[in-house]
């Protein structure tokens, strides 16, 4: 078990406007299931906090397709602590089916800083990204974002 993600990534904006949007491919088995949380590693040097987006993705061909729920999470989750977990209980997110979590970070119009936080990863696996709401999904190899959902079966 580890404590701390061994990969670090930046999400990196060139506009204030710009979103960042990181994915991560869960695997139920395809068992239904009603998704509890979502935890995610997070750390800033620059602000203490930022705004996020929780979506669900269908899995389509391998990559983060039509969105599963169409419910709007939105948080302000702390840049401080590392590991931030996002209770989802009270949504009442049912899937049942394989999905990718989306964390998409929403700017602050005021902030013109270029890398506001890094995202914790693991080696191995795959990464998907994509840097405004209805860009093409990239995938990249090598790492995997350090992101988990608790579910009840």
């Amino acid at each position: 078990t580890s404590r701390n993600p061994f990969l670090y990534g930046s999400a990196e904006t060139t506009q204030s406007e710009d979103i960042s949007e990181l994915g991560k491919y869960i695997n139920l088995n395809n068992k239904t299931s009603e998704i509890l949380s979502a935890t995610v590693y997070l750390r800033s040097i620059k602000r203490d906090s930022a705004t996020f987006r929780i979506n669900l993705y269908k899995n389509e061909n391998g990559l983060p397709g039509e969105r599963l729920v169409e419910k709007s999470i939105i948080r302000r989750l702390p840049l401080t602590q590392g590991w931030v977990t996002v209770p989802l209980e009270a949504y009442g997110l049912v899937v049942n089916e394989d999905f990718f979590l989306g964390i998409e970070y929403l700017p602050e119009y005021s902030n013109q800083e270029k890398y506001v936080f890094i995202y914790g990863a693991a080696l191995g696996g795959s990464f998907y990204s994509r840097k405004a709401s209805l860009a093409d999904w990239e995938k990249g190899v090598g790492g995997r974002l350090a992101a988990y959902v608790t579910v009840r079966q």
